[in-house]
């Protein structure tokens, strides 16, 4: 299958890299074009993307595969600086996927369905929330987190996001919100800025179920078993959470995959096969 590998910028200026995988036939649903977006510091090659993405491509659906600007721990854009998860705010997505849907716009794809992972799950719902881009015809959350301060502090780990949050703020009061600790919580071990670690986890900002309301675009959620078992991952009940406060469409989807883990290790095919199946059930109203 012929693979293009390609960069552009994000809205606000930051390179961009990924692989695009032209449409092999027409496609069965409405839309053009699917984006896909890995989990925390993962690229555009990360398990299970490639495979989705082929999927899609063999479907008739144009695949790009994205590494955000949260790619790896620490990068250097030499436009915008410091990039990579150790520095990024999440709320920034927006920009990379505008990027994204006006490079494929670029390409004559003015449909285009936002695919995210881990991280990417729950910023592809943020997305649709937030700044639902003009090209954005739905999005697939696939095994995202609830990033929640009320959540982690309900759990046995609560004492570890404690240490965590204070070692943050004391950075920050000390004006060293910019530099670089190390990091354990919520995944690790890592470096993360006191500002990005704060952004992220500390609040219930990114908390799906504070703004889930204001997604009306048509909604996936692909859960694995294996992570609802997880109590830090917060995912038990989330789907039919998130389901029951988007705005309804006829499109509106949960799925559960059973003996997999939280990168679908065995069940890859059948991710793709899910994902394939809700693009192909689009169509126009």
């Amino acid at each position: 299958m012929l693979t293009e590998f390609v960069q552009f910028e994000s809205r606000d200026g930051v390179k961009l890299v990924g692989a695009f995988w032209p449409p092999e036939r027409e496609p069965v649903g409405s839309v053009d074009a699917i984006v896909l977006c890995p989990g925390t510091s993962g690229e555009f090659f990360s398990p299970p993307l490639p495979r989705v993405a082929t999927a899609a491509a063999a479907a008739g659906y144009a695949a790009l595969a994205l590494s955000t600007r949260g790619r790896g721990i620490v990068w250097r854009d030499q436009k915008t600086g410091f990039q990579g998860s150790a520095f990024e705010r999440i709320a920034d997505c927006v920009n990379d996927f505008a990027g994204a849907l006006d490079w494929l716009g670029g390409r004559g794809y003015h449909r285009v369905v936002l695919w995210g992972h881990s991280l990417s799950g729950v910023k592809v719902l943020y997305a649709a929330a937030h700044d639902a881009h003009h090209g954005l015809a739905g999005v697939i959350s696939v095994a995202g987190p609830r990033w929640s301060a009320e959540h982690y502090r309900s759990l046995a780990v609560a004492p570890a996001f404690e240490r965590h949050r204070s070692t943050a703020e004391q950075m920050v009061a000390e004006g060293r919100g910019a530099d670089l600790f190390p990091v354990t919580f919520p995944i690790g071990p890592t470096f993360q800025t006191a500002e990005s670690w704060l952004d992220k986890y500390a609040y219930e900002k990114y908390n799906p179920l504070r703004w889930a309301d204001r997604i009306a675009t048509p909604l996936c959620r692909i859960d694995s078993e294996g992570d609802l078992a997880v109590p830090q991952y917060g995912m038990a009940g989330l789907a039919e959470q998130l389901l029951a406060l988007a705005q309804p469409t006829p499109f509106n989807r949960a799925v559960l995959i059973s003996n997999t883990d939280h990168v679908f290790t065995g069940a890859v095919d059948e991710l793709a096969r899910a994902v394939v199946h809700w693009l192909d059930s689009l169509a126009e109203t």
